[in-house]
């Protein structure tokens, strides 16, 4: 059986946050989540499935041009299960938010196609 998941960042159980140049956990200066209301459907066994979860809209954390390649933390949610990403480093797995897995959350930025506004 195949199907798809609507995929969210969840914030209940593990806040956004980013590692710094010196590999440290750091939670992100900001971040917003989706207005009352508007809200994702978590998995069968959560208790939140009736009501739903308010998920992140954006997040801020610092960059520096001398690196292009960040390493986010963030609990990615579904109506089907989740997982969190973080640096690659962990061997916790599925359904475990704030545990670091294998998987990661890589963020690169192309610094030669940005411009300034």
């Amino acid at each position: 059986m195949s199907g798809a998941a609507k995929t969210f960042i969840d914030p209940r159980n593990s806040k956004p946050g980013y590692y710094d140049a010196g590999g440290v956990k750091k939670d992100v200066i900001a971040y917003t989540i989706s207005p009352e209301g508007d809200t994702a459907t978590p998995p069968f066994a959560d208790p939140d499935l009736a009501k739903g979860v308010r998920y992140v809209t954006s997040m801020t954390f610092p960059v520096s041009k001398d690196k292009n390649v960040y390493y986010l933390w963030f609990y990615l949610n579904s109506d089907t299960m989740g997982v969190q990403f973080c640096d690659g480093s962990g061997s916790f797995t599925y359904g475990q938010p704030d545990k670091p897995t294998k998987y990661k959350g890589e963020f690169t930025i192309d610094w030669s196609t940005l411009t300034e506004q």
